[in-house]
């Protein structure tokens, strides 16, 4: 059996579970059962996705957030990236089964992991045309091809510019679901991990004009989310013809209740 983790970086449980019109959403809800999780303590994006991938917790990791101390003093920091986790992740273990993993940006992730299959840096990667942003490093001519330049972040999200923003988002995001969804059809695997950073910058850019009544765009961030929702409902149908179990979590809860959520069916699990 194969295992994929769609993972939805920020995902509003508000918007997840409370907004109707998510059908696709709550299409799986309906077929599972969902839950709330009890998370990690900073709530951040790094280190928390790579807690749930060790099992451990931000003081086993050493890893704190996305600036850590380099040394026991208080005045040397340093950037983390992917060699600053030491653990085994769940693709390391799965590669010692001889098992294949596919892993796309899941943070920290540059330089790209080594792994036993296919590795796609995160938001982190400084610029996909300098830098070596895939493993094995031959893959990027294919991603260049199916694509063009691969974008991994959205540079001044946190611009006044909303309207650029709102094409800058959905433009990353066209692109890296293509990338997936051949990732997923092409390539051999048995665990899938990618982690979707665009609705982080969607609620860093529109989060305080989401009330209704207020900016014109604060229909983007459901808009948006109505898109992903149909994303995932895709993906998790290519899931289910290749008898594949799909889990989507989101680290959003980390950030407001302490909390995380999760959704889980026959084939599927989200939160």
């Amino acid at each position: 059996m194969k295992i994929c983790v769609l993972g939805l970086d920020c995902a509003a449980p508000e918007v997840i579970f409370g907004d109707e019109r998510l059908i696709n959403l709550r299409r799986l809800m309906d077929l599972g059962v969902y839950g709330r999780l009890e998370s990690v303590v900073p709530p951040i994006t790094v280190p928390a996705w790579m807690c749930m991938s060790t099992s451990q917790d931000p003081g086993s990791l050493g890893v704190y957030g996305f600036r850590n101390r380099s040394d026991h003093s208080y005045d040397k920091l340093t950037f983390a990236n992917s060699a600053s986790i030491k653990t085994l992740a769940i693709w390391d273990h799965l590669a010692r089964e001889g098992k294949k993993s596919i892993i796309v940006g899941v943070p920290p992730n540059y330089p790209p992991r080594r792994v036993n299959g296919i590795s796609i840096g995160c938001f982190l990667t400084p610029d996909t045309v300098k830098n070596e942003f895939t493993y094995p490093p031959a893959l990027k001519a294919k991603i260049n091809e199916l694509v063009g330049e691969y974008p991994v972040d959205v540079k001044n999200f946190r611009t006044d510019k909303k309207d650029w923003l709102k094409e800058e988002i959905f433009n990353m995001s066209g692109k890296q679901w293509a990338v997936v969804r051949w990732l997923l059809t092409e390539q051999e695997w048995d665990y899938f991990h990618f982690v979707d950073i665009g609705l982080d910058r969607m609620h860093h850019g529109f989060w305080n004009y989401s009330t209704p009544g207020m900016y014109s765009l604060s229909r983007t961030i459901p808009i948006r989310t109505r898109f992903r929702s149909t994303t995932v409902c895709s993906m998790n149908r290519l899931a289910v013809f290749s008898n594949c179990s799909t889990t989507t979590p989101s680290y959003w809860w980390f950030q407001t209740t302490g909390r995380s959520a999760w959704m889980a069916g026959s084939r599927s699990m989200i939160g």
